[in-house]
């Protein structure tokens, strides 16, 4: 038997790979700046704009004051709207001193071909 009459495997076919689409997320801390007393309990409200479906979003709260160390305030479960691709939530919190509070969202990989990406809010703490 020479080359040519030996019997050839077929190549394999390349599996055709899709990048997932993505799609922006933005994060926003209402109010965004807010003079208050010290020790005084107050509410900030989120609104998240990511992709449409997959579960509930989940974004951490830290208070970074201006002096000192960062105090973490914790997780916040958002809450689907009406409105696609949009989740709120709210959080409590009793600041002794001026700084600011920083939301971050990490983002995730809702299927093979969705995902939506990090996002930072930021709200300004200014005690009087």
């Amino acid at each position: 038997m020479t080359e040519s009459d030996e019997p050839t495997e077929p190549s394999p076919t390349p599996k055709p790979t899709t990048k997932p689409k993505t799609v922006r997320s933005k994060l926003r801390v209402g109010p965004a700046v807010r003079k208050m007393k010290a020790g005084k309990k107050a509410t900030w409200t989120l609104r998240l704009t990511a992709a449409k479906g997959g579960p509930r979003r989940t974004v951490k709260v830290v208070f970074d004051p201006a002096k000192g160390k960062s105090v973490r305030v914790g997780n916040v479960r958002l809450s689907t709207t009406r409105a696609a691709g949009v989740q709120t939530g709210r959080f409590s919190y009793r600041p002794k001193k001026k700084g600011r509070f920083v939301v971050t969202y990490v983002g995730r990989k809702l299927s093979p071909t969705l995902r939506d990406t990090n996002a930072t809010g930021v709200a300004r703490v200014l005690i009087r």
